[in-house]
């Protein structure tokens, strides 16, 4: 009744008061809460009739997409194409926040059919076919937030993606996969293993990066500081970054020089004048000098166009080779 535009609000809000007068309204789920946000935001519109059923409940997102999406697809001439969804009710039917915003995602460089994504709130999504049609395989997992992901630069069917609660960013370790994520297992990388104290702690897993070179090399930017593991994750070390408390830096940035496979550069979120760099493959760190200027967590990038460059989210700068 309340998603048929053909009824008057007021017809709704007639039925509605019978329905609760017999309700608890505090009881959890009775939908009295739903129901008065639904008439918060819908009365205003079509006071003082409460007629709704000339007005497209979608017109302000399809005139956004008529107005927007033909400009912003002109600024890509290389074969970008938007797959949408445009907006959720797409998907659903109804108002729900159960895709959530893609946060990670894979595309394979010797078969562009093949796509991975990581939702905040929907979990693990592959396409085989260009991103006609999408398949979620995470639905069963104790939480539905995947942030991150790496995939094995070997063999696209190894996944490896941490998951987490998509409220608090906790993470409930990190899962591997060996089907193209068909199915799931935990791996040893998991909050009890690590002594982080079950699923009751806040830490969180921030970034999973196989190196791009190096068999079975694994590195983890947490909020317990910089992991890397040489066997896909059965075990590991925590990697000194020359703070005197490794656990108090949340490394969310990890990448790799484009030919050097020694050298490894590192952020994290509470340190913004300055990168970590390794040159001895990511077992020891130290701090670059000083970032001038920035003021916020730092963001990185790295070019083959230009080897010894790092482009953080303010400046770009270069990084000394190794003798």
């Amino acid at each position: 009744m309340i998603n048929d535009p053909s009824i008057n609000v007021y017809e709704v809000v007639a039925e509605a008061e019978s329905y609760f007068q017999n309700i608890d309204k505090n009881a959890k789920g009775s939908g009295w809460k739903a129901y008065n946000r639904w008439l918060y935001e819908n009365e205003p519109k079509f006071y003082p009739s409460g007629d709704r059923s000339n007005v497209d409940p979608y017109f302000v997102s399809k005139e956004y997409i008529k107005n927007n999406i033909p400009h912003q697809r002109s600024l890509f001439d290389n074969g970008w194409e938007e797959l949408g969804p445009y907006y959720i009710e797409q998907v659903t039917g109804h108002y729900a926040v159960g895709l959530g915003r893609v946060e990670s995602f894979y595309s394979d460089p010797n078969d562009p059919n093949r796509i991975y994504l990581g939702s905040r709130s929907g979990g693990f999504w592959k396409t085989l076919d260009g991103g006609n049609t999408w398949t979620n395989t995470t639905d069963f997992l104790f939480a539905a937030g995947v942030n991150t992901m790496a995939v094995s630069p070997d063999n696209p069917n190894y996944i490896l993606i941490n998951v987490r609660n998509s409220k608090n960013g906790v993470t409930h370790g990190i899962y591997e996969s060996n089907d193209g994520g068909d199915t799931w297992n935990i791996t040893n990388f998991n909050p009890e293993n690590l002594s982080w104290g079950g699923l009751g702690t806040y830490d969180s897993v921030y970034k999973i990066a196989y190196h791009p070179t190096i068999p079975d090399l694994v590195f983890i930017g947490s909020s317990e500081g910089l992991f890397r593991s040489t066997d896909n994750l059965n075990s590991w070390i925590n990697c000194p970054t020359g703070n005197s408390w490794e656990w108090d830096y949340d490394f969310n940035e990890i990448h790799f020089h484009p030919t050097d496979e020694n050298i490894v550069y590192s952020a994290a979120y509470n340190e913004d004048s300055k990168i970590y760099i390794s040159n001895d493959g990511g077992l020891t760190f130290t701090k670059s000098n000083t970032i001038v200027g920035n003021s916020s967590n730092i963001k990185l990038s790295v070019s083959a166009a230009c080897s010894n460059c790092v482009r953080t989210c303010c400046s770009m700068f270069l990084v000394p080779s190794p003798e």
